[in-house]
């Protein structure tokens, strides 16, 4: 029974080719899936501070308040004042966006609030692009590889290691499917595990433990 539990615990997802539906392994661990929060950064225009000067770590929670009080307020988490935009009278603010973020269109003075005082004021903000972000790494660890993995990487060319488009599985403690991610997935490194082989492994065969496979992943083909 605790061979049991342990095997559907070492599959909890699954690789699966979305074209010709066979799957490419099924793996114990998934890191990277959903990479993490990225933060936002403003500069808001003609800032005027009330009272003491914003610098450093704001707050865990900062409000913008529309003064004319035609749109609800909206958060910004963990801000950071950078300090004043040089040259300028703005001051640049970064922080994690709530699920809607600010809009973007809004013209007219806006308050900035912790919970406990005003911060300050600005007369509109707008927001400062960051540089090309990359799609995180996404490791799966214990893998077991299907047949036509085991092919890829064997041959290994730069055009085999691009698996185009795959759903990964999530399963649930019971084994049963309860979750699908689409992804465009090129493998860019695999090694032993640590976790020993897996399921199906073992089994008369020489062959070495299941790899950790690493691969890029992102939501649409690049």
């Amino acid at each position: 029974m605790q061979e049991k539990e342990a095997r559907r615990g070492r599959t909890r997802y699954r690789l699966t080719d979305t074209e010709r539906g066979h799957a490419w392994g099924d793996c114990a661990e998934a890191e990277g899936l959903f990479g993490q929060a990225w933060r936002e950064t403003y500069e808001l225009f003609d800032w005027v501070p009330d009272g003491a000067g914003v610098l450093g770590w704001v707050g865990r929670e900062v409000w913008w308040v529309p003064q004319d009080g035609a749109l609800d307020p909206w958060l910004l988490e963990d801000a950071e004042s950078l300090g004043p935009h040089p040259g300028t009278d703005s001051l640049v603010l970064t922080g994690l966006d709530d699920h809607l973020g600010p809009p973007e269109d809004h013209r007219g003075t806006v308050l900035l609030h912790d919970g406990r005082r005003l911060l300050g004021s600005c007369r509109g903000f707008t927001r400062i692009l960051p540089p090309r972000r990359s799609d995180p790494p996404i490791v799966l660890r214990g893998l077991t590889p299907g047949e036509e993995l085991r092919r890829v990487l064997a041959t290994a060319t730069r055009r085999t290691l691009d698996l185009g488009e795959a759903a990964l599985e999530v399963r649930d403690d019971r084994g049963e499917p309860f979750a699908e991610l689409l992804m465009w997935v090129t493998v860019s490194s695999w090694r032993p595990s640590a976790l020993g082989s897996g399921p199906g492994s073992g089994s008369g065969s020489a062959s070495a433990s299941p790899p950790d496979l690493t691969a890029g992943g992102s939501d649409m083909p690049r």
